[in-house]
């Protein structure tokens, strides 16, 4: 049954997405582009209305624009093939279908990375209350700090369809990751006719390859199939061992490949003294080659026999240059558009691709003359909207606006700038009740210049990078779009330089400096070069630059020889459960748990914090449409400042929980604690400790077994 719900509403998103591409259609010169700018302009005008008034749950409405969707199928039923609309929807379509398997498949929303976090994020916004919503994880305050818009479309799609948090989630996640990838299957066809070498460049771009990709493969090993899983010894050997042997085989098998998935992507600073571990696990010899860990030098007094320093005749102490072994490697990820696939993340770096790849179809769309006023309009949005969805690469974005400028005027092609400023301001408008409370609430976080070793290696810098470099020097050679690709290759080697002489200073220091800006601007300018001179290089019609350039995607694309690995060796046993919880649930005392919060009225949770990030705290509430008290209190901090109340909150919380809190009772009702959740990670005389103190005004429900620790939730009366 669960199969034939989830087969009726993936239909009736399609029915409705399609039905808002045609009527945008009319307008714009593609499906994918009609699709992506429909979908962007609905949320962000809808965004705009909810500041003034909420619009509640919006399941009423599937409907009614279900049945308007099929009257606009049906009207242009004649002219749909031959306008290439069931083409474009087979696209999205397959886009979708590979979000959809890695969702599908590996559908948990945990701990790990950054999930619980954009969970809450969506959960915010998922009742459709007047915005900025209630903060679900530092209530009563507002949620106007982070740049959420992505997250803002993800809850409208849950509120529309009637969709719980977790399923929104990973749906959403298909849905946004399928819109890039449609875009740059229409791009390339302004350069080249051939199917197969626009599905090498997407699939090089979806796989998440990088200049690192095929040189991992070299230097770490697989591991090797055990003695017993041999053909000529699996007869002398007993089932059982036969089968553990193959799950603890498949397991190292599939934690290596998704090791090297990460690797092609977080390699430096994060694995580079890791290459050199030989043994079974990598090949030494070859990371010296490729990998060469560079530390710096430092001076080190010279001892005498007496162990003193020696002193030369000014009694100064006498130096040696030696490496300095305490040097932290500076970590230095590039998060491309592939990369998010497998992480998993709904995080705002999927929507800024979205956003660069528009903007992308945009110009090469106003190039070739098509619908060039509306399409300058809607080029002028991409600024406010990289404002409000990844915030990270805005100053990219606008940089990549001038250089298109540049090559208008380059080209005696005067730009419409009533057309540009014009979809600029009227974006900024829809953004600007939003841009109230998020410019005025961020923490502080200047431009600063990159300093010694704070640089990145040459040799990673080349290395991770020389994919975009190569096809952005090949495509100089082809004439035919010789000041389109002159007029990039400035604009994005400017780009390229600037990320290794600025860095902005986030709370983040030490070996992570530079880690969040090189992994938002590396990963957004190198998708932006392998599809803009990828598609110029495969276009070509000289071989010598053709070639190459498959070459290179070719190589890009080894990823997938990892993707098909991990795939068919990664347990696969929450495989279907979209709600993303049953890695949690799966255990009968937290299921239970989960059905009362979710059946209860909504209120303030209590949950202990007992770490500071990427733990179990507040997944009972988030997944429950509960707020709760204080979520992970680091990430508050980052986002917020080094703000005292949360620390203070966070050291009464785990005084509460270890029975030790004075006036609990109190406390808890003057921070309108509804529900105390309490699990058997704590012991029975904290319970015994916690509910003398409470009993009086919270009623206990326990879902523990007979036996067991005391596992369940106190309710206020």
């Amino acid at each position: 049954m669960h199969l034939i719900y989830l087969g009726l509403t993936l239909g009736l998103i399609w029915l409705n997405l399609a039905g808002l591409t045609l009527f945008c259609r009319r307008w714009l010169p593609d499906f994918a582009l009609a699709r992506t700018c429909g979908i962007l302009l609905l949320a962000l005008i809808l965004f705009f209305v909810e500041h003034f008034v909420g619009l509640g749950k919006l399941n009423w409405v599937w409907p009614l624009t279900s049945l308007a969707s099929a009257y606009i199928l049906n009207k242009n039923k004649d002219q749909l093939r031959s306008s290439g609309f069931w083409g474009a929807e087979l696209v999205f379509g397959l886009a979708f279908l590979y979000g959809f398997i890695w969702r599908f498949t590996l559908p948990n929303i945990n701990v790990s990375s950054e999930r619980i976090t954009d969970l809450y994020f969506i959960a915010n916004y998922i009742n459709g209350d007047t915005l900025p919503p209630e903060d679900n994880w530092n209530p009563p305050h507002k949620f106007d700090f982070y740049y959420a818009f992505q997250h803002y479309l993800a809850a409208l799609v849950g509120r529309v369809f009637n969709l719980d948090v977790g399923t929104t989630y990973n749906l959403s996640f298909c849905l946004v990751l399928a819109l890039p990838a449609t875009l740059i299957w229409s791009l390339a066809g302004h350069f080249m006719k051939s199917a197969w070498l626009k599905l090498l460049l997407v699939v090089a771009l979806a796989w998440g390859g990088s200049g690192l990709t095929p040189l991992i493969h070299a230097v770490y090993k697989y591991p090797a199939m055990p003695e017993i899983l041999l053909e000529e010894n699996r007869a002398n050997a007993s089932e059982r061992d036969i089968e553990n042997a193959e799950r603890s085989y498949n397991y190292q098998v599939s934690t290596h490949a998704f090791l090297n998935l990460v690797r092609g992507a977080r390699f430096t600073g994060s694995h580079d003294d890791k290459a050199h571990e030989g043994g079974d696990k990598t090949r030494p010899e070859m990371a010296e080659i490729f990998f060469p860990v560079e530390r710096p030098l430092m001076d080190k007094p010279i001892f005498g026999e007496d162990g003193k320093p020696i002193l030369d005749e000014k009694g100064k102490a006498i130096t040696e240059k030696v490496v300095n072994e305490d040097f932290e490697l500076r970590v230095l990820p590039i998060e491309n558009y592939g990369y998010q696939y497998f992480v998993g993340d709904y995080h705002p770096p999927m929507g800024g691709f979205a956003i660069l790849l528009m903007s992308l179809a945009l110009m090469v769309a106003i190039k070739g003359g098509q619908q060039v006023r509306i399409c300058t309009a809607l080029l002028g949005t991409t600024i406010p909207l990289a404002l409000i969805t990844n915030t990270w690469v805005f100053p990219l974005q606008g940089f990549l606006i001038c250089g298109w400028l540049v090559f208008g005027y380059i080209n005696k092609q005067k730009p419409d700038w009533a057309a540009l400023m014009g979809g600029g301001i009227v974006a900024g408008l829809l953004a600007y009740p939003f841009l109230i409370g998020f410019t005025s609430g961020g923490s502080p976080t200047p431009v600063k210049l990159v300093e010694g070793y704070d640089h990145t290696p040459v040799a990673r810098f080349i290395g991770t990078l020389w994919p975009a470099f190569v096809l952005m020097l090949l495509s100089l050679f082809d004439s035919k779009w010789r000041k389109w690709t002159v007029t990039l290759f400035v604009t994005f080697a400017i780009l390229w330089t600037i990320s290794e002489c600025i860095y902005i200073d986030d709370p983040t220091g030490g070996k992570y400096l530079r880690t969040n800006t090189v992994m938002k601007w590396w990963g957004w300018i190198y998708v932006a070069c392998l599809v803009l001179f990828g598609s110029v290089c495969l276009g070509s019609s000289k071989w010598w630059i053709k070639i190459p350039a498959i070459v290179v995607l070719l190589a890009v694309s080894t990823a997938g020889f990892d993707i098909a690995r991990y795939f068919a060796n990664t347990n696969k046993a929450y495989v279907g459960k979209l709600h993303g919880h049953h890695w949690f649930t799966q255990r009968v005392e937290r299921r239970d748990m989960f059905n009362f919060l979710k059946q209860s009225p909504r209120g303030i949770v209590l949950e202990n914090v007992p770490k500071e990030a990427y733990m179990e705290s507040s997944v009972y509430s988030i997944f429950n449409d509960k707020p709760v008290l204080l979520g992970w209190p680091s990430h508050l901090r980052t986002w917020h400042g080094d703000v005292p109340q949360v620390w203070k909150m966070r050291d009464q919380i785990r005084q509460f929980y270890k029975g030790q809190l004075g006036a609990s009772k109190d406390w808890l009702m003057v921070n309108k604690v509804k529900y105390i959740v309490f699990t058997d990670a704590e012991s029975q005389q904290q319970w015994d400790l916690i509910h003398q103190q409470i009993q009086s005004e919270y009623a206990w429900f326990g879902f523990n077994r007979t036996g067991q620790k005391p596992m369940g939730i106190w309710v206020k009366k």
